[in-house]
């Protein structure tokens, strides 16, 4: 009995540290998901930020040329709507960069978690595997002391 006590307790032992390992790891991935994520906001939020400065001067830029003359402002207002769509297009580009991104890092906390699970089951049968293998010797001891007994 107090072989099988000791061993649940070791048992019990390992699976808590592996537990308070998996849970740290799990926040290790979780902290580095939300790392990511503030990444990803303050990048788009940036863009966005560019954007509305490079718009602001594109107007600011229309508004002198058409003083100057109508064909200076069409030539600007032209150029605007290129530096625009160059623009518009970067920020997609870099949204799927961004989310592309997210997506990975996602897939690698998920196998994370699929490998220590499954490491949890390996840990668990083995555990199972030894407390059976003990309590077959022990019930063999106590047969052979009650044998030894009852003669």
């Amino acid at each position: 009995q107090q072989r099988e006590d000791a061993l649940n307790f070791q048992i019990s032992g390992e699976r808590d540290a592996w537990c308070k390992e998996r849970e740290a790891t799990q926040w290790a991935h979780s902290d580095a998901l939300a790392k990511l994520q503030s990444e990803c906001d303050e990048e788009i939020q940036k863009l966005k930020d560019d954007a509305a400065e490079i718009e602001a001067n594109l107007r600011a830029q229309m508004v002198a040329d058409k003083a100057r003359s109508d064909q200076e402002g069409e030539e600007a207002r032209s150029t605007w709507a290129k530096r625009e769509e160059e623009l518009r297009k970067r920020v997609l580009e870099k949204e799927k960069d961004i989310a592309r991104n997210m997506q990975e890092a996602e897939e690698e906390r998920q196998r994370a978690v699929d490998q220590a699970e499954e490491e949890l089951k390996d840990l668990q049968r083995e555990c199972d595997r030894k407390l059976d293998q003990m309590r077959a010797e022990s019930a063999k001891a106590t047969e052979g002391i009650l044998r030894g007994t009852c003669r």
